[in-house]
């Protein structure tokens, strides 16, 4: 088993190195204009990153109040989001961007997962380092040092709170569908739906 050091390190070089460098040296330099036909038929980044309530009617395990604050969340965040005026220009962005879907060999990284990629706000890429950081208690010197890499602070800009809650229901919403598999995923959905409702800054941890 690897110890806790040696897992944080490689933390640290993920979000550092990896994920800013592809980022601000490749992907996000891609113009969507002339990425091609399939792209353009690709839905809004936002809405493929999970604020669609057919993964809510997929939850049979759902119970009522939850269901209900979860829609009303979507809805909430449905106008938030049209009324969001993104600080970077939009271009070719990942979708679902986060340590998880990043591979490192020989020194080099790559993106995987890459069935939400689509034309969007830029923003929407740097967000799930963040939060990941201030959901699970990731060290901010790596946070920051990802930031530095790609220059641009999201945390600084006034729309990264409405990101943000669009990220944490994306975590919540993504497992809607296999909460009868597993009491562990049950018991951290309910933890996590519980510090939402109640305006907590909880710390989440892992599905398992």
């Amino acid at each position: 088993m690897r110890s806790a050091l040696t897992v944080h390190g490689i933390e640290e070089l993920l979000i550092a190195l990896g994920l800013a460098q592809l980022f601000e040296k490749k992907l996000h330099r891609i113009d969507h204009v002339h990425a091609g036909e399939d792209l353009a038929q690709q839905p809004d980044a936002l809405q493929a990153g999970g604020i669609d309530q057919q993964l809510l009617a997929a939850g049979s395990c759902l119970v009522p109040p939850d269901r209900a604050f979860l829609e009303a969340r979507c809805d909430e965040l449905e106008a938030e989001l049209a009324a969001l005026s993104p600080r970077l220009t939009a271009n070719v962005i990942h979708g679902d961007a986060w340590q998880g879907n990043l591979l490192v060999r020989s020194g080099a990284a790559v993106l995987c997962d890459l069935d939400q990629v689509s034309a969007g706000p830029r923003e929407w890429d740097l967000v799930p380092t963040v939060v990941n950081a201030l959901r699970f208690g990731f060290a901010a010197p790596p946070v920051q040092r990802f930031l530095d890499a790609y220059g641009f602070d999201v945390i600084g800009w006034d729309g990264f709170p409405v990101l943000r809650k669009v990220r944490e229901l994306v975590m919540l919403a993504g497992v809607v569908p296999v909460l009868s598999s597993s009491p562990g995923i049950a018991t951290e959905f309910a933890r996590r739906m519980y510090g939402l409702r109640n305006g907590r800054e909880d710390r989440w941890t892992p599905y398992r």
